[in-house]
């Protein structure tokens, strides 16, 4: 196996509201989700945000567990091939405005970043051949082949819609990591290993400028923070979500990271912070927020924060602010 690595800047996020169409399809086979979200310490309300990045590695570890609780190995292609894609964000605004496939997948990928930095869209065109390939960011712990196949069941099926009569399923080649993913002569394409970089698709350029056989009406796009480039941000990001819990620590935020605990530590430090310091800042901050913004007790502020005690919580806000919970809250109001 080989270490998950980061992006340049920063963790290889994702936006844990793109799992929701996983979710959706457990719960419409009447399958209980949540040992699978627990397994990566994830809750069915936190996939409900659209505020919440987690580390790639997270988000491949959770969609393998749920294609193992439901049983299914052909989980994500089948969840990808009945997609609305007007309602999932990276496809939002392309299928709104876009009016044949080339602007589609062009526009599909300039958004992407929004949503992720763990990898990146790439539409490239030689000659007569065209291949849109998801290129993985990091080096990933296993093989997220449920996410592989799930790309290719909307790619699939986006093609075929586009071509209409001009369907060749024989030009179209598709290329993941696990080809077991993906049922035995589906849709007539040929289907083929392809490395750990990400799953891709090869076919017609011809078919790029086809119009869209119909329109899509987008939901209102995610005008949500994208994911953080800077590594202290996106720690910061990764563990917003977990202020409230006591235990938070180095080894707890190297866990929810993804990385070893020196190496969270090395390449923090490298940055000019440490894991302590980010985790007071968040709780600093979500501190005089709730104070400020809330009419919620003291009490209930420092359980939010991490804190069981309210007492001890008062006493490390002043040496945060010089000042104490109530007088922060009466200066400030």
């Amino acid at each position: 196996m080989r270490k998950t690595s980061t992006t340049k800047t920063g963790l290889p996020l994702v936006r844990l509201h793109l799992i929701m169409p996983f979710l959706d399809e457990l719960e419409r086979r009447q399958i209980d989700p949540k040992p699978a979200l627990l397994t990566q310490n994830l809750t069915r309300e936190s996939a409900n945000s659209q505020d919440i990045f987690v580390p790639a590695q997270v988000m491949y570890n959770t969609v393998e567990a749920l294609a193992k609780t439901a049983n299914d190995p052909y989980l994500g292609i089948s969840i990808g091939a009945q997609l609305d894609i007007s309602t999932w964000s990276p496809f939002m605004q392309a299928s709104a405005q876009a009016k044949n496939t080339a602007e589609l997948l062009l526009m599909c990928a300039v958004n992407a970043s929004k949503d992720a930095t763990s990898s990146s869209l790439n539409l490239e065109t030689a000659g007569n051949r065209t291949r849109f390939h998801v290129r993985r960011l990091l080096d990933t712990k296993t093989d997220p082949a449920q996410v592989d196949s799930f790309w290719i069941g909307i790619l699939v099926a986006l093609l075929k819609r586009a071509s209409g009569s001009a369907w060749q399923p024989a030009e179209v080649l598709a290329k993941v990591c696990n080809p077991e993913t993906i049922p035995d002569d589906y849709q007539k394409i040929r289907v083929a290993r392809g490395g750990s970089d990400g799953p891709s698709i090869n076919f017609p350029s011809s078919w790029l400028f086809l119009s869209l056989k119909s329109k899509n009406t987008a939901a209102e796009v995610i005008g949500k923070d994208a994911p953080a480039r800077s590594l202290r941000d996106s720690v910061k990001q990764t563990l917003a979500p977990h202020i409230d819990e006591p235990d938070l620590n180095v080894d707890r935020a190297a866990e929810l990271c993804s990385l070893g605990r020196r190496a969270l530590q090395r390449q923090l430090q490298n940055s000019g912070t440490t894991v302590k310091q980010v985790i007071v800042e968040l709780r600093r901050e979500r501190a005089t927020a709730e104070l400020t913004g809330s009419e919620r007790p003291i009490a209930e502020i420092a359980g939010m924060v991490g804190f069981v005690d309210a007492t001890v919580f008062s006493r490390a806000f002043k040496n945060w602010t010089g000042l104490s919970p109530q007088q922060y809250r009466k200066q400030h109001r």
